[in-house]
């Protein structure tokens, strides 16, 4: 979550992982202070709504409407407004997000610039999802390589070995 002007207003991206039980903030900042690993629970959340539906807002009470949201309650949320983002096959992967200690007073074009952000990011959690796959193939070749590469290694040996003995015996 990113501070704003208002003083308490945090923008959040949240990557969804395990079908949407699981959100990870990809950026947060909090107070002033950065916080990285911030997880949570995805259920009950106004997220998952803006995930669900497009889009979620509450410009106050919203820890009334998601009682269950331990995050909220613990950060004194008033206001939120979030949009859920979308790969490129159109599934959820997160949601843009802003919350706020006091109501939100939003503007008419709020949810349009949200959305302008959001497909930026959305493309850009792809990105990184697909960079993480690529990394753990990558890492996977390499580790199948050395195992291969040990085997040749090893029938070498063997094969010296062989030949070794073959020449006591003569």
């Amino acid at each position: 979550m990113k501070q704003t002007k208002g003083g308490d207003k945090q923008d959040n991206v949240a990557l969804n992982e395990e079908r949407l039980r699981l959100a990870l903030a990809l950026g947060m900042q909090l107070d002033g202070k950065l916080i990285e690993g911030f997880e949570y629970n995805l259920a009950n959340t106004p997220c998952s709504d803006a995930t669900q539906h497009g889009f979620c807002s509450y410009e106050e009470a919203v820890c009334e409407a998601f009682p269950d949201d331990e995050s909220l309650i613990e950060m004194k949320a008033e206001g939120y407004f979030g949009v859920g983002l979308k790969n490129e096959a159109g599934e959820s992967n997160g949601v843009l997000c802003v919350i706020s200690r006091k109501k939100l007073s939003l503007q008419p074009k709020t949810k349009q610039v949200f959305e302008i952000i959001a497909a930026r990011a959305a493309v850009e959690v792809e990105r990184m999802q697909t960079e993480r796959k690529l990394k753990e193939r990558f890492d996977e070749i390499e580790h199948m390589n050395s195992l291969m590469v040990g085997r040749e290694l090893k029938m070498e040996e063997l094969r010296q070995e062989i030949n070794r003995l073959k020449e006591e015996k003569q």
